[in-house]
């Protein structure tokens, strides 16, 4: 521990100047790559300003100019590679039953995979999902809040922001 003032001001200066270049390096990472910040889910990524520690090292005029572009590119044309709008889906069991829940189609990421005991609920956010039912009957489901009619059976679905797809064995 730095015992005499001036090392303690070294010291302080040094911590201050290693927060302020991680932020700096956040800050710029997430400049060029917005989709670093959004979980490997699914998460919808929003690219905007915020405030953070890089203010201070930076000129405001940077950062504002930096927010006006965003908040311009995104108002006049929008990015092609914009996400589709997510759904969500909620699953609740009545009784015990086995499912599984992955992401987009039937070789996308596995969300979920197991049983779902009587009374559990599982949330599901994406644009779609291909839903393996052990036994549809002991399953509640919402898509957006709205009701979904699930045949009773073993069977997949596919589900997407218009409702339930073909169905097979």
């Amino acid at each position: 521990m730095p015992e005499s003032g001036s090392e303690r001001l070294l010291f302080t200066l040094g911590i201050v100047a290693i927060g302020l270049l991680a932020a700096i390096v956040i800050f710029e990472a997430r400049r060029y790559d917005p989709s670093a910040a959004a979980s490997s889910a699914g998460a919808t990524v929003t690219t905007a300003a915020s405030p953070t520690p890089t203010v201070a090292t930076k000129p405001h005029a940077t950062v504002a100019r930096v927010t006006t572009t965003t908040a311009t590119t995104t108002a006049k044309e929008p990015t092609p590679t914009a996400p589709p709008a997510a759904s969500r889906l909620k699953l609740t069991a009545t009784a015990d039953t086995w499912l599984s829940v992955r992401k987009d189609s039937t070789t996308g990421a596995v969300l979920y995979e197991g049983v779902l005991s009587a009374r559990e609920t599982r949330v599901f956010s994406g644009a779609a999902f291909a839903v393996r039912f052990g036994d549809a009957a002991n399953v509640r489901a919402t898509l957006n809040g709205r009701a979904l009619a699930l045949p009773g059976g073993t069977y997949s679905v596919t589900i997407d922001k218009s409702g339930l797809g073909a169905r097979s064995a």
